[in-house]
């Protein structure tokens, strides 16, 4: 996985163990279907929307805007020229200096607020302080500007999730895949979402999708195995989980939620060798709250 920032959403899940104790666990990004692909931001904030990993700032695509080599610059044009602003949004961005680069991205949108590029990338950096419904808002006006972008979509269903808008988030996924079929972290973003409204059969064939165009997607094995869990399919849900702990050795909420479905299945010896490696790995993840919740589990298990 490539290095970036992570935006979390927190949510709570209810598991009842197989002699009718409930233990409510709360949900820390990985360990279930609380949050989308792990909302990535990249630091490497570039020119346009490239379709990659969630809301992703990377770019391929020269700016629209063709500027003379042969014309002086002088102050006054430079002033004036709006991708003098896209460029210094970007750098201050990629600085992580994320209340500059919405002011210079706001100034770009005075100057040509036809340049989707400026709402798309405004929003991202208002996604990262924390200005969702103003996020919302920037994507929503990229898209009138640049309906056929997929990655806009997936972006905007990412933050509709973040909202509890379930069912817009998978409108946006259903438009983000209707232009690009093989946009592997939208069928992931979808099972997500068709999880929360319950609709776990389509949420496991968007994970199963999301494993086939990336066998090695640690992640939506974990959450196939989750919703496998929620339709009683328990040993199915125990091979999704080890698969995703083959391909990620280190998945400290594979092992976590193995261990919950093994105590489904009355295996408690396995369930205590998988928490006690979960918490190892919570621990030197520097995970404190995932790592107090194993604690508690493995506490609430030694009762019984």
């Amino acid at each position: 996985m490539r290095e970036g920032y992570t935006i979390r959403f927190k949510g709570v899940k209810t598991i009842a163990l197989a002699w009718g104790i409930t233990i409510a666990l709360e949900i820390a990004p990985a360990i279930a279907q609380t949050l989308p692909t792990v909302i990535e931001i990249e630091p490497d904030l570039e020119l346009e929307p490239n379709p990659g990993l969630d809301l992703d700032l990377d770019s391929e695509i020269e700016p629209d805007l063709e500027i003379d080599p042969e014309l002086e610059r002088t102050p006054e044009l430079e002033a004036i020229d709006p991708e003098n602003f896209f460029r210094s949004g970007v750098e201050k961005a990629r600085r992580q200096e994320y209340d500059e680069a919405i002011a210079d991205f706001d100034r770009l949108l005075e100057l040509n607020p036809f340049d989707f590029r400026g709402y798309y990338n405004r929003a991202l950096a208002r996604a990262i302080v924390g200005e969702r419904e103003g996020a919302i808002d920037d994507l929503t006006e990229a898209l009138e500007i640049n309906p056929f972008d997929p990655q806009i979509y997936n972006n905007r269903g990412i933050l509709l999730y973040g909202s509890g808008d379930f069912e817009g988030a998978i409108d946006d996924y259903n438009q983000a895949l209707k232009f690009n079929p093989n946009k592997i972290n939208t069928y992931y973003n979808r099972g997500m979402a068709r999880a929360q409204i319950g609709d776990i059969e389509d949420a496991i064939e968007d994970y199963t999708q999301a494993i086939q165009l990336d066998p090695n997607y640690a992640q939506a094995y974990n959450n196939r195995g989750i919703a496998r869990t929620q339709i009683g399919d328990i040993e199915g849900a125990i091979f999704d989980y080890t698969q995703a702990i083959r391909r990620n050795p280190d998945f400290a909420s594979a092992y976590y939620n193995r261990a919950l479905a093994q105590v489904l299945l009355g295996d408690r010896q396995a369930a205590s060798i998988d928490l006690q490696e979960a918490a190892d790995l919570f621990l030197g993840q520097e995970e404190i709250g995932q790592y107090q919740t194993v604690l508690e589990t493995i506490q609430e298990l030694s009762r019984f």
